[in-house]
């Protein structure tokens, strides 16, 4: 009768062990799930606060016969894209003069020559590149309010528009301004 009761008793404890080891394990992976998440959110906060700086690549592209720059970075697990703007607008904002009596802008493969330009070019990527994610970031912790967001940044006079920038595209036939639209907020208008 002893060794039932006993018996009965370890059933009982092994049982509860068990129990408690699978908690431990579930909360051991929260845990983990949730230091990847505080370790996301501490980087994204750097970068808002410009402590981080991006690791941007630059492109060029060709939309409609215009030619522009584009900073690219991984943030969130994928890849984001900013426009800097075109060669010329790009030049402007840098302060930097074509050649006299130079009636088209320089080529890409020309500028890509030039490392410290390419680096100042880079420098602009980044920063359009942070208030990308800023203005993501604001949506995800302030709301999806598109007054308030706009109300928030400052007015952008970023060099010369592409050209037809002016010109209202059918969202719904045109995904590349809906993308911009969307995601670049104020600054894709």
């Amino acid at each position: 009768m002893l060794l039932a009761k006993m018996e009965s008793a370890r059933r009982q404890m092994a049982g509860k062990t068990s129990r408690q080891r699978q908690l431990a394990a579930k909360h051991l992976g929260e845990a983990k799930a949730l230091e990847r998440q505080l370790r996301a959110l501490e980087a994204d906060m750097e970068i808002v606060s410009g402590a981080r700086e991006l690791s941007v690549s630059l492109l060029h592209k060709e939309v409609s016969g215009t030619a522009y720059i584009k900073g690219r970075t991984w943030w969130n697990g994928k890849q984001r894209e900013a426009q800097v703007g075109s060669i010329p607008a790009v030049l402007k904002r840098l302060g930097v003069s074509s050649s006299a009596g130079e009636a088209a802008p320089p080529a890409w493969e020309d500028l890509k020559q030039d490392s410290e330009l390419m680096e100042d070019i880079k420098a602009l990527g980044r920063e359009k590149l942070r208030l990308y994610i800023e203005r993501r970031l604001r949506r995800e912790y302030l709301g999806d309010s598109r007054s308030q967001l706009e109300a928030d940044q400052p007015e952008a006079h970023e060099g010369d528009p592409l050209p037809g920038a002016a010109v209202a595209v059918d969202a719904s036939a045109d995904w590349y301004a809906s993308w911009r639209s969307d995601d670049l907020g104020e600054e894709a208008r």
